[in-house]
C-alpha cells in the first residue's frame, strides 16, 4: 500500500513541476492546479512529513483558491503546520482555526 502512495507523491509532484512551468496555469486548468497542489500538500505532510513542500502547496492554494470550499484542504495542512513538528504552536493553530471559521 505504501508503495502506491509514494508513486502517486511521485506522479503529483511531476505534475506539479510541469505546472509550474506553464505561464498562467491557474488561469489555464484551475481544476488541475487546485486538486494537484491540494493533493500534494495532503501526501506530503501525511506520508512523509514535508512539512515544507506541504506548506508551499497549500500556500500555492491559497493564493489562488476562488472559493472557501477549494481553500479548506490547503487550510487543513497550514493548521497541521502549525501544530505538528517541532513548531507546536497551538495557540497559533487555534486561532487559524478561529479565521477559518469567520470566513464561513
Amino acid at each position: 500500500m505504501l508503495i502506491i502512495i509514494f508513486l502517486a507523491l511521485d506522479m503529483i509532484r511531476f505534475a506539479a513541476k510541469h505546472i509550474d512551468s506553464i505561464e498562467n496555469s491557474w488561469e489555464v486548468d484551475y481544476d488541475l492546479c487546485l486538486n494537484v497542489y491540494s493533493t500534494l500538500a495532503q501526501l506530503s505532510i501525511r506520508f512523509l512529513s514535508c512539512h515544507d513542500e506541504a506548506l508551499d502547496a497549500a500556500m500555492r492554494v491559497c493564493q489562488h483558491a476562488k472559493t472557501l470550499e477549494d481553500k479548506i484542504r490547503a487550510q487543513i495542512i497550514l493548521i497541521r503546520h502549525k501544530v505538528e513538528g517541532s513548531n507546536r504552536d497551538y495557540k497559533g493553530g487555534v486561532e487559524s482555526i478561529r479565521n477559518i471559521l469567520l470566513d464561513y
